[in-house]
């Protein structure tokens, strides 16, 4: 599996749209800047056509440190789920 980094989508906007590849960096750095935003203040994403990002809680409590055994005590943190939507996942 191959990763797909943001400057790799500052590049193709770049080349896609004739854009400035600064114009172009700076959008997507703006982009995932709301995203965090918006997680952060319980809003789900919905990009019609693409998919949803929504969140899940989830709570505290205790897990293990596998290199060592020990517990260790976890905070509640959030953790941010894709859902493709139908048109997305058929073409795929």
């Amino acid at each position: 599996m191959t990763k797909v980094y943001m400057q790799d989508l500052a590049t193709h906007l770049s080349d896609e749209f004739r854009l400035d590849f600064k114009d172009a960096d700076q959008f997507v750095r703006h982009a995932r800047d709301f995203f965090v935003q918006s997680i952060k203040a319980n809003q789900r994403i919905e990009m019609r056509r693409f998919g949803v990002i929504k969140y899940t809680t989830l709570k505290a409590g205790t897990s293990r440190n596998p290199a060592t055994g020990q517990s260790v005590e976890v905070g509640e943190r959030i953790k941010p789920l894709f859902a493709p939507s139908s048109r997305t996942t058929e073409q795929l």
